[in-house]
């Protein structure tokens, strides 16, 4: 709030006088000019001064009025503050007053609050000892009652524990009778006691004497092994597979035009191979192979190797232990011991994998080569040089391959064996010859009586009176679409042939291998032999 003081009233006084004076001037030289002149701008000049010259007068009276105004603004606010600080001081005063009397209420009621506890605290405790002194006269009333009961209970536990005394010292006697006669009993179980030691001791010596000579018969003889069985199906199965893909690899080549005319090769190479396969087992004809380069007939020469050579392996391959033939008949003997009692058949083939190993290993060698010349002398005359040694190397690989997966199998706790017959063997269309030419095959209830090759052998495990089959032959059948055609294809060569025809001399090559034995042991294209056919 503004305020107008002494001091400004003196410093403005000068300033009116010097504007008096000024418009005193002013109004001379105006009143001049009006003399001089009666032009009408200079009177509308005149009159424009004169309006403001009114203003300033108005604009002075109101500032007098502001400071008049001012001034008593100051004066009653000086009033205020003279009266609020009067105000203030009684409130001060007051409120210590009440500040006090607040304090002085609440020490009385303090105090009454802590009588009044006081008073129920002396209550409660004399409830509390009324409480116990009931109490204890209870207890005291049952006391007596119950110290009467047992005086009674005690006089009767008296009684009855002189009677007791008087059995005891009876059991006393008894017992010292009995300790009698223990110690005597005592006395002879010792005796044999110490015998029984001595016999023990000789017991123990024979028998650690006997776990010797357990321990020397163990070393003597290889131990067995068990094996996952899932991972022998796999690996036996893919024998066959890498059997198909190594011998397909030089089949699948063509032959040339002289060994296709070649005549009296092919007729050698049917006779051969049907003579290899003529074991008991084939139902219907021989397999049909055409002299062609055609996919048929490279998938029925492919198939007729094939089974020739699973034969060759399974005869001087998967064998119990390697032995020259003329030691006996092992396999079958041990087949039989195997449905009899599969531990002693074990423990046997054992013993017969630990005689002479390294001269096993050299029979074992001896009969891969073997495989190798019997199964390529069929393809000697029908194919070039440089196929005939690849083909003889892929021989070998899959021997080798065989060599490899039958090892552990030679060596397991259980007795496994190959079988080529297809009787009571499963021969859906999984288990069916898949040739790598000329799409998958599948077999219909309408051909189940087809003729039947059977190509790959099956495993099975004995085991006492069982036998149970891991996995199945793999056959080929006269309903496949490539047998089919290769046989189509003999058929127009053997029409052909009708005519008399001049004959290819044979290729003149010096014969290094030794021709095929012939298949008397029981084992040919269909699998002649009966879990285990031939014996090594």
């Amino acid at each position: 709030m503004s305020s107008t003081t002494p001091e400004t009233m003196t410093q403005r006084s000068p300033v009116s006088t010097k504007v008096e004076h000024e418009d005193f001037l002013m109004n001379k030289i105006i009143e001049q000019f009006r003399q001089l002149t009666f032009d009408p701008d200079f009177q509308k000049a005149s009159a424009t001064y004169s309006q403001v010259k009114d203003q300033q007068d108005q604009i002075q009276i109101r500032d007098e009025k502001l400071d008049k105004l001012q001034k008593h603004i100051k004066a009653q606010e000086e009033n205020e503050l003279v009266a609020l600080s009067r105000f203030s001081a009684v409130n001060q005063a007051l409120t210590t007053q009440k500040e006090k009397a607040e304090k002085e209420n609440a020490s009385l009621r303090k105090a009454v609050i802590e009588r009044e506890k006081s008073l129920t605290e002396i209550s409660r405790r004399i409830q509390e000892l009324q409480g116990q002194i009931q109490t204890q006269l209870s207890e005291r009333s049952q006391d007596e009652r119950r110290m009467t009961s047992i005086i009674a209970q005690h006089k009767l536990d008296i009684g009855s524990l002189q009677r007791r005394l008087t059995e005891r010292d009876t059991s006393v006697d008894e017992m010292k009778a009995t300790t009698a006669n223990l110690e005597s009993l005592l006395a002879k179980e010792q005796t044999k006691s110490v015998c029984l030691e001595t016999e023990k001791k000789s017991l123990d010596e024979n028998m650690q004497m006997a776990r010797s000579r357990l321990e020397k018969f163990d070393a003597f003889i290889l131990e067995s092994h068990q094996i996952d069985e899932q991972s022998i199906i796999d690996r036996f199965e893919g024998i066959w597979d890498y059997a198909i893909n190594e011998i397909w690899t030089v089949l699948r080549q063509n032959l040339s035009d002289e060994n296709l005319k070649n005549d009296r090769a092919w007729k050698k190479f049917r006779l051969d191979t049907a003579a290899a396969i003529r074991d008991g087992a084939i139902q219907g004809q021989p397999a049909p192979l055409s002299a062609s380069n055609s996919d048929a007939a490279k998938g029925m020469r492919l198939a007729v190797m094939l089974g020739i050579l699973s034969r060759e392996i399974d005869n001087e391959i998967f064998q119990p232990s390697y032995f020259p033939s003329e030691t006996g008949n092992f396999r079958m003997s041990l087949n039989k011991l195997a449905k009899s009692d599969n531990e002693k058949e074990r423990f046997y083939r054992s013993v017969l994998l630990s005689i002479d190993r390294d001269g096993q290993e050299t029979e074992l060698q001896s009969r891969a080569k073997s495989v190798v010349q019997n199964v390529s002398h069929y393809l000697y005359e029908l194919l070039s040089t440089a196929q005939y040694g690849e083909l003889k190397e892929r021989i070998k690989n899959v021997v080798d391959r065989a060599i490899e997966v039958w090892r552990p199998i030679q060596n397991s706790t259980k007795r496994y064996e190959t079988e080529f017959d297809p009787v009571d063997w499963a021969h859906d269309e999984d288990s069916l010859f898949q040739f790598p030419v000329g799409g998958e095959d599948t077999i219909g209830a309408e051909h189940q009586d087809d003729h039947l090759c059977v190509i790959f052998p099956g495993l099975f495990s004995l085991e006492r009176d069982d036998a149970l089959i891991l996995t199945s032959v793999v056959p080929l059948m006269s309903s496949q679409r490539l047998y089919v055609a290769a046989n189509q294809e003999l058929r127009e060569e053997v029409r052909g042939q009708s005519s008399p025809t001049t004959k290819q001399p044979s290729r003149k090559r010096q014969n290094s291998v030794a021709k095929a034995q012939s298949q008397s042991n029981g084992i040919g294209f269909l699998g002649g032999h009966s879990s285990g056919g031939s014996s090594n």
